[in-house]
Formats: C-alpha cells, structure tokens, sequence
C-alpha cells in the first residue's frame, strides 16, 4: 500500500491580519503620546532652568549698574535688549569687548538666541521682559516670563 501524506499550507486569515495590525497601530499611537508629552515636559523644564539663568544675570548686571536693570516692556525690542545687555553684543551682532557677558549659554549660535539676535525659550517663543517693574514693592524691580507653548 502506498501511502501518500498530504501537507497542508495554512496562511493567516483577513481577520488575524486586520487584528494584528490594530494592535500594532495602537500600541504605536500610545507611544507617540507618551512622547510627545515627555518632549513638551523637557521644553518646559528646559524654559524654567533658562527663566532662572537669566534672572540671576539679571541679578549680577544690576549689581554692576548700581541696581539698574535694562529698560524692557514686553515687547520683541526687549527680548533684544535683553540679549544685548546680557550677552555683551552690539545690536548689529557684534561682540562689545569691553562688555561684560552675563552668560555663555547666550552665544550668538546658541540655543535660545534667535537670527534677530533675541532670547528664545524651547519652544521658539521670545522671553517676555518688562522693567522697570512696580506693580507690588515686595516683587522684583523687572518681570520676565515665557509665554511657552501658548
């Protein structure tokens, strides 16, 4: 007698395949979000540490200018003044030798100094800077704060 196994070639069926696909879809799109938040939470730690480094240059430059601080209200000009101030350049980019820098992390190529030669926070937005400052004696004689990612 001759006997004949016979195999049999099995595939997946559509539906193993559409399930399969929503589970790796899924498990994608959980991990996107995960990420997305952890990026915007490092931007924000990022904007605060940045916030505290130029308040205490502001502090150190007001030490060096008989408690004056650079004039700034809020607008774009003071994110530029406040570059120039602290960073120790001209506002046509030019390094002021005889200037003090009140901090290295403000270098012309750095990451929160923009083309137009202003602070940026990590999200791209200018740093809002007002002095002087008096709306309650106990405060500090500026405000400076980052409208992050609006």
């Amino acid at each position: 007698m001759n006997f004949r196994l016979r195999t049999v070639v099995r595939g997946y069926t559509l539906i193993e395949v559409i399930i399969t696909l929503f589970l790796v879809i899924g498990v994608s799109g959980i991990a996107f979000h995960v990420f997305r938040q952890t990026t915007y939470r490092i931007k924000v730690s990022q904007t605060q540490t940045l916030l505290q480094l130029l308040e205490y240059s502001l502090e150190q430059y007001a030490l060096d200018h008989d408690g004056i601080y650079p004039a700034g209200d809020g607008s774009y000009a003071s994110a530029q003044i406040l570059y120039q101030k602290l960073a120790g350049y001209t506002p046509e980019g030019v390094r002021d030798e005889s200037a003090r820098c009140y901090g290295e992390y403000l270098s012309p190529r750095g990451r929160f100094v923009e083309d137009e030669r202003a602070v940026v926070d990590s999200f791209g937005n200018y740093i809002r800077y007002i002095a002087p400052y008096s709306e309650n004696s106990s405060l500090k004689a500026y405000r400076l704060w980052s409208l992050a990612s609006e």
